[in-house]
């Protein structure tokens, strides 16, 4: 089984080019700094990039103010004051949309901003009949324990599942202080159960999320080549089945979209013939870019696209953005002639003419030969790309200007040997200027092991790291707060990645 982590190495088959072209261009995307101070990163770039041509592109986003609603009345008042307390007073409107929607046994698709919270309307929903299922009056019996509604999250990374298995972990144990605080005895409190499960879990962990987990956490991968086939050791998660949480349903596109959209109906049609006359699973998905967000669902899961709910007002708010088009430097810059004064610009050693085909004819040749000695920024699309530097290299040395000045970035790039390489050469720089700074850098990639990536997550939201040099293994929805600047080494392939 393909780690959902590994599919970082190499080029990914949708993308066109690569970083290590010198004439690549690449992206920068800026936000206010974390930290509550004013330094402007904006005026940074325009100071590195302004005065030789790099900087060649920069758009301004302006910020958004939010927009605020209810509680839905059935939401459980224990989780409502546990989110309170991790500091969530009131919801977002497509927050509460996409959850009644959801609750109410409709298939779902929220497709809102990074960051715009769209964990909160799967969980809320989720949690809420979990905790329904122990309240007092309810049947108490150890019996009844196999007949708790379940719910199963699928992402498209561990990286991922890891962030929100932290995440809910946090509130469920706010959720128990809560009724603690109340004073409800050790033994009646209710609770939520949750657990992961993937290739990285040791069977008996496995075991325990079986029996218990009201919440699994997986990804398809995991799904297609163990739960489904061994689908009578899952007889609790499949037969109480209330909810299946898709996290970044628009990275399910092209051969792989194919293949997951009938993992999922595989696993619908299971649950329909163990539970036939019960109520079927409602699908709630989510995603930051997708541009037909209930289209998309519905590939998914073979529904008709009018079946399926879509919550697209986004009323979370929003800092303002920049977004920076950035060229890497030329190698040697002065040995280019300067527009319109005639000086030669350097040449090569001739090279023998090619044998040129029959039907060819000497002008075509002559023009192909001024093609391929174009100049740099001339517009040509001949010009020839190794007069300028590496993205990889030109990322490494942008990085080190904004960790100089106290910014916390994240840079993407688009295999496994350039993360080291951009990390390696931000440090050995650090080394020769900002010494104290060598420690704040790492890079993240497949390949690691668990241990090792879930510390580097951990010291990545705590601020022991500033710097991140990453594939895709990090890019699809992880929540790191405070982050001031995120670079992207070469295009990377679709708008959907560039957004996300």
């Amino acid at each position: 089984m393909q780690d959902a982590d590994d599919r970082d190495e190499g080029t990914r088959p949708d993308a066109g080019g690569g970083e290590s072209d010198a004439g690549t261009y690449w992206w920068c995307t800026l936000c206010p700094m974390a930290d509550g101070t004013r330094r402007d990163l904006t005026g940074l770039l325009e100071s590195i990039g302004g005065r030789d041509g790099r900087l060649v592109h920069l758009q301004r986003t302006p910020s958004r103010p939010g927009r605020h609603a209810d509680w839905p009345e059935w939401a459980d008042p224990d989780l409502v004051t546990a989110y309170r307390r991790l500091g969530v007073e009131r919801p977002w409107t497509h927050q509460v949309a996409a959850a009644r929607s959801a609750h109410a046994g409709h298939h779902t698709v929220l497709a809102t901003g990074t960051g715009s919270g769209k964990s909160l309307a799967a969980w809320l929903p989720a949690l809420s009949d979990v905790l329904a299922a122990q309240a007092p009056g309810t049947d108490s019996r150890i019996s009844a324990h196999g007949q708790r509604p379940t719910t199963l999250y699928l992402s498209p990374t561990k990286a991922l599942a890891a962030d929100q298995a932290a995440a809910l972990g946090r509130l469920i144990g706010e959720l128990e202080t809560v009724q603690r605080d109340a004073g409800t005895p050790a033994g009646s409190l209710r609770t939520v159960r949750a657990g992961t499960c993937d290739g990285d879990t040791p069977l008996p962990e496995r075991d325990w999320v079986r029996a218990h987990a009201d919440v699994v956490l997986t990804n398809p991968d995991f799904l297609h080549f163990s739960l489904l086939p061994g689908h009578e050791r899952w007889p609790r998660l499949l037969r109480g089945l209330r909810y299946i949480v898709i996290d970044e349903c628009h990275a399910y596109r092209g051969i792989l979209g194919a293949h997951v959209a009938l993992v999922l109906r595989r696993l619908l049609r299971l649950v329909t013939r163990l539970r036939p006359r019960g109520p079927q699973p409602v699908v709630l998905c989510a995603s930051a870019t997708a541009a037909e967000p209930a289209l998309t669902a519905a590939r998914l899961i073979g529904a008709n696209p009018d079946d399926v709910v879509a919550v697209t007002d986004d009323g979370a708010p929003a800092g303002e953005r920049t977004l920076a088009l950035w060229q890497p430097a030329l190698r040697d810059p002065w040995a280019l002639p300067t527009p319109g004064k005639g000086e030669p610009a350097k040449t090569a050693a001739p090279q023998p003419a090619p044998a040129e085909d029959a039907g060819s004819s000497p002008g075509t040749a002559q023009a192909g030969a001024e093609a391929m000695t174009a100049e740099p920024d001339s517009g040509d699309p001949g010009e020839d790309p190794s007069a300028r530097r590496s993205a990889v290299v030109e990322a490494a040395e942008l990085l080190v200007d904004l960790l100089s000045v106290g910014a916390r970035a994240l840079v993407f790039v688009r295999s496994r040997r350039s993360a080291e390489i951009v990390a390696e050469r931000a440090r050995h720089t650090l080394g020769l200027s900002l010494p104290e700074l060598i420690g704040t850098v790492s890079a993240y990639r497949g390949g690691y092991l668990p241990e090792e990536r879930r510390a580097l997550e951990a010291d990545l939201r705590s601020g022991r790291l500033r710097a991140l040099a990453t594939t895709s293994a990090l890019e699809l929805g992880i929540d790191v707060t405070g982050l001031d600047a995120v670079l992207i080494a070469g295009w990377p392939g679709t708008r959907v990645s560039l957004g996300q």
